[in-house]
């Protein structure tokens, strides 16, 4: 992988087939078109589609949107998909982070699809994705393991399968010339050269990320009382990772939502991620488990992901959690200023600005989601918010 970096369409096919083993790429503009597109070839309109109830939202959206059914499993201590409880036509198989998920549910008899976004290079018994699965997916949006800020591609095992995928979408990508394309799933050309440069830094990095990952874990375990990582399944061997899931324990007394908004303004890449399940959200609309994911649903709402790696992030982080944890009181949010009373009216408007929050060193901050980004808050309305009581929202 020395020397100057090839860009070429072949290059590149060559490297995800080193990561998945499959041969075949297809690139979109998102994971989730890549998902879409993999359904709409290989599936047929009605077919039930097992999915783990523990995932990003956009993959049971995706399922839903080409006419198949969703039909969402619990999960098994090393957070991999359950075998369905009813029958189904395809396998979803997503990969939690760093590890490998449930690579034998389905069997031969079914289309089986996997998502190797945050794992890719992780291996079942010697084995890669390519050897177990028909089809898989990667994404390369923001926080991912080889992350683009967008984009996406499908793999197939059958070139056949490749060929109709680019007709379909209209579009082809060959040896780095572009043919026609449709602007709906156009992966933008002047993200391919970075894709050929991220693509040899994980190939080079894939062995150092095997060997690390069962080490941050441990290390983590033993430093975070209140958190710990799940297990990594036996007999697998990790791919690449970009963070790592914590689970909090059960009667901690501040939630994942007020550690997110405390890491936030105190600078820890301690985060909340669109990872839960995606049936019990408001806006879902389509088929519900017909019996408790019991798994699932007391994993989701405690759930942190951090973002560091190494002695010196972990250690930071131990030392965020002991100050914030030891006073939890003081970090409870969202205070809802706008309804305490008697804050004055130029308070109460300031603070719809955003969640107001505290960082570990006591100071104050509105935190705009939007936009992701922190605001102290001025020294004037601080000093005021604190000769009130205020409580926060719900409790």
């Amino acid at each position: 992988m020395s020397g100057p970096v090839k860009t070429d369409g072949a290059w590149v096919r060559e490297a995800l087939e080193r990561l998945t083993g499959f041969p075949h790429a297809v690139f979109v503009q998102s994971g989730t078109a890549a998902l879409e597109l993999v359904l709409r070839l290989l599936g047929r309109r009605g077919w039930r589609v097992a999915l783990p109830g523990l995932t990003c939202w956009t993959n049971p959206h995706a399922v839903r949107k080409v006419g198949l059914r969703p039909v969402f499993c619990d999960v098994d201590e090393y957070w991999g998909l359950r075998p369905p409880r009813e029958p189904v036509e395809v396998v979803l198989g997503v990969d939690p982070w760093g590890g490998a998920g449930n690579w034998t549910v389905g069997g031969k008899e079914r289309l089986r699809i996997g998502d190797a976004t945050q794992s890719p290079g992780a291996r079942v018994g010697g084995a890669l994705l390519a050897e177990r699965f028909d089809a898989a997916i990667l994404s390369f949006g923001v926080g991912k393991p080889i992350s683009l800020g967008g984009g996406g591609v499908a793999l197939f095992s059958d070139e056949r399968a490749a060929v109709e995928a680019r007709r379909h979408l209209q579009f082809g990508f060959w040896d780095g010339r572009w043919a026609l394309h449709t602007d709906r799933y156009v992966f933008p050309q002047a993200l391919y050269p970075l894709l050929a440069e991220r693509l040899r830094r994980a190939l080079v990095e894939l062995p150092r990320a095997r060997r690390a990952l069962p080490g941050e874990r441990a290390a983590l375990t033993r430093l975070l009382p209140h958190l710990a990582p799940p297990p990594l399944r036996p007999g697998t061997e990790p791919g690449l990772f970009s963070m790592t899931p914590l689970i909090l324990q059960r009667g901690a007394a501040l939630t994942p939502a007020d550690l997110e908004a405390a890491a936030i303004v105190s600078g820890v890449p301690l985060v909340r991620h669109p990872v839960s399940a995606p049936y019990l959200e408001a806006v879902w609309r389509g088929p519900r488990p017909d019996r408790p994911l019991r798994r699932v649903e007391s994993l989701s709402p405690r759930l942190l992901f951090f973002e560091g790696r190494g002695p010196k992030p972990r250690r930071a982080l131990a030392r965020f959690l002991s100050l914030v944890l030891g006073a939890p009181e003081r970090f409870r949010r969202p205070y809802s200023l706008g309804e305490a009373a008697p804050l004055p009216e130029h308070v109460r408007h300031w603070a719809e600005r955003g969640t107001v929050c505290r960082s570990a060193s006591g100071e104050l901050f509105v935190v705009d989601r939007a936009l992701a980004r922190a605001f102290p808050v001025p020294e004037a309305i601080a000093a005021e918010v604190q000769r009130h009581e205020w409580s926060p929202h719900g409790r």
